[in-house]
């Protein structure tokens, strides 16, 4: 004796028809596909992506006829899109603190300035000098995650 419910699953799969998903469906991810306007080109500075600074300063400062003091300091200048899609995303970097500190402290002077932010100032010292290259290369490695983001952000390969 057959069962009732061998019986309506025999109905079920003689009536309906197996729909085949496509296997994009259930793992379906949107990649963005967003292009630069040529005002955002101009923004991002490069001319196959985006363009940065980060600078080690010596700034000598002369009183009279002699050299008063003598300063290290730690610069970077953002290039003006790079920099808003990051804050515009900052939440994605809440862990790091470097980026944190750029986006904390830039400030916007004009777009071929971009923003621009104080990493480190302190008085020329040979010990600091060390101090100052490490402040240097974190945030030329922060730059870098900034500029892989904001080409992840928008399809540079196709522009």
């Amino acid at each position: 004796m057959v069962s009732l419910y061998s019986q309506i699953c025999c109905k079920i799969q003689n009536k309906v028809t197996k729909v085949k998903r496509s296997p994009n469906l259930v793992k379906f991810k949107r990649k963005r596909k967003l292009f630069l306007t040529p005002g955002e080109r101009e923004k991002i500075w490069g001319e196959t992506g985006p363009y940065s600074e980060a600078y080690l300063i010596f700034e000598t400062r002369i009183l009279d006829d002699e050299i008063s003091r003598i300063f290290l300091e730690v610069e970077v200048a953002i290039n003006p899109l790079t920099f808003e899609i990051v804050k515009k995303h900052r939440r994605q970097f809440k862990n790091d603190k470097r980026i944190q500190d750029i986006l904390e402290y830039a400030q916007y002077e004009y777009d071929e300035r971009g923003y621009e932010a104080s990493l480190f100032s302190a008085p020329y010292e040979p010990d600091l000098l060390e101090v100052a290259n490490k402040v240097l290369q974190e945030a030329e490695e922060s730059i870098i995650r900034m500029h892989k983001f904001a080409m992840n952000y928008f399809d540079t390969n196709t522009n």
